[in-house]
């Protein structure tokens, strides 16, 4: 999707999956802040008009959670109508609506979404995610037999 490294100004839009990506430096830059930023960038407001992150999460923790990391992470949250996804890496992944993962998926830009989010979750702690599996609703009695055949990188 990106032909240019990101810049720390950079934020990106999937149109298949709905999700923005937007980037941060770890080392310079707070993630309270750059939430903030990204947020202000994708919904077209003054970030002074955004309602505070500190009315959501506790920037100082965030920030040191982040600045202080002792391996990969996710930390998710909502905020201003978004779901937001901040790595350890220096991404942040936010889609509007709520947090798919977790909770229902009411849209094809949500499931996939969620099924991006669960592809690149399981690459990272190397997990395999091809093969095929049956799967059920709980309380409907619907079965499912999933099969993914190939994932491969586009890069």
């Amino acid at each position: 999707m990106r032909d240019t490294e990101p810049t720390d100004a950079a934020v990106d839009y999937n149109s298949e999956t709905g999700t923005y990506r937007g980037y941060f430096d770890p080392d310079s830059e707070p993630v309270s802040d750059a939430v903030v930023r990204v947020l202000s960038r994708i919904s077209e407001r003054e970030p002074e008009d955004l309602r505070p992150v500190d009315d959501i999460v506790d920037p100082i923790v965030l920030d040191a959670l982040v600045r202080e990391r002792r391996g990969e992470f996710q930390f998710r949250f909502e905020h201003e109508g978004y779901a937001v996804l901040v790595t350890s890496g220096g991404e942040l992944l936010v889609w509007s609506g709520t947090v798919p993962l977790g909770g229902e998926i009411l849209t094809d830009a949500q499931f996939r979404s969620a099924l991006d989010q669960i592809v690149r979750e399981a690459e990272e702690n190397g997990i395999g995610v091809e093969g095929g599996w049956e799967t059920s609703a709980a309380d409907e009695g619907s079965v499912w037999d999933v099969e993914i055949l190939e994932v491969r990188r586009s890069d």
